[in-house]
């Protein structure tokens, strides 16, 4: 009992979901979309290339301890420490999922499943976590998180993790952001949950929730964009 106490504080703290603004479950379409005020046009490149020259490079915090800019080293080591201090985590070369819902059965990429115990208003239950990381240049630049949690009760219809993110990344969002991801394929999902904090972005597809560089992030878009005007130029002849 005082493990499990011990461990959902230590998920609340790494989250930093003080002050939570939502109580009741949690759907994303009944969260109100709160969009920043526009300073950034996601879908033209100069803008993009011009938020990416100043948005720094330092680490970022941002789940269980996990900080962007991690070597595969650090991850590893970082995951032996949480192994030591609260939750059961360990590495798998694949893991197979199935989410009958969507007719759906999956072989995810190596990461690691953390499994924790979880309550909600009075329910007890168990979350299970399959993460996802993914580097570039050696360095952690994106963590995907697969969710699957189970409650003592059928009745409780409730997202533990999603509502715990959605608590912590409650910074603004230009729309045009999470517009731009959806149009270039990033995100499937039509109404997705997209936050921020700092320069973390979290956005929900679904099956997954990705936390994200957003350096990298704006790297990635950039690409994107760089490969579509190569191939209009490509089969036109002319770049536009």
């Amino acid at each position: 009992m005082k493990k499990t106490i011990y461990c959902l504080a230590f998920i609340v703290f790494a989250l930093s979901c003080s002050n939570p603004k939502h109580t009741d479950n949690y759907r994303v379409e009944d969260v109100p979309f709160v969009a920043a005020t526009p300073k950034v046009n996601y879908n033209d490149i100069s803008d993009i290339q011009s938020l990416i020259d100043t948005i720094s490079n330092g680490r970022n915090d941002f789940f269980l301890g996990f900080n962007f800019g991690m070597s595969r080293d650090d991850v590893s080591k970082h995951v032996d420490k949480l192994k030591t201090e609260i939750i059961s985590i360990r590495y798998h070369s694949t893991y197979k999922v199935t989410y009958p819902m969507l007719g759906l059965t999956a072989d995810l990429a190596p990461g690691y499943l953390a499994i924790m115990d979880i309550s909600h208003e009075g329910n007890i239950g168990k979350g299970k976590y399959f993460l996802h990381p993914k580097y570039k240049d050696g360095r952690l630049t994106s963590m995907e998180v697969y969710s699957f949690e189970e409650w003592n009760s059928s009745s409780v219809d409730h997202r533990w993790l999603l509502g715990k993110i959605m608590n912590s990344y409650s910074d603004p969002v230009d729309g045009s952001l999470r517009t731009s991801l959806i149009n270039n394929g990033i995100i499937s999902m039509s109404n997705p949950f997209v936050g921020k904090r700092n320069n973390v972005i979290i956005y929900e597809d679904y099956v997954s929730i990705t936390f994200y560089d957003y350096r990298s992030l704006m790297s990635r878009l950039l690409s994107i964009y760089d490969n579509n005007k190569k191939i209009i130029k490509n089969s036109d002849g002319v770049a536009i």
